[in-house]
């Protein structure tokens, strides 16, 4: 296990829903994360990334719910998740490409606009 201290120390303990799975990462705690298939299956303000089966925060869930802009992924700042917001014209990118790679920068969401920022560490292989 790569994280640290949380809820769990092996898939065997996270019975709450089907499929559980025990997962960290550096620096993080180790949680049970149940993969998710449909939006519903998510908490209030969480969509599922039907890619990685993983709910994720999100104030959009369609374009339509951003008055002519796109509901668009975001990195979560100082952590290895992805989020979902309405772009902003004041928006200082728009994917992680718009960022600084030899900084290892990220486009995340900060005070309701995405700005670069400090990336993740890549997953192990």
């Amino acid at each position: 296990m790569l994280g640290y201290a949380g809820n769990c120390a092996a898939d065997s303990e996270c019975t709450a829903r089907p499929e559980g799975y025990c997962e960290g990462g550096i620096n993080m705690p180790c949680e049970c994360n149940y993969p998710c298939r449909r939006d519903e299956e998510c908490q209030a303000g969480e969509i599922c990334e039907c890619l990685s089966g993983v709910c994720m925060p999100a104030t959009c869930t369609t374009d339509a719910d951003c008055n002519g802009a796109f509901c668009a992924q975001y990195a979560l700042t100082n952590v290895c998740r992805w989020g979902f917001a309405c772009q902003t014209p004041s928006d200082e990118c728009a994917s992680r490409g718009d960022c600084d790679q030899q900084q290892a920068q990220q486009c995340s969401l900060t005070d309701g606009h995405r700005t670069c920022g400090p990336s993740c560490p890549p997953p192990p292989p």
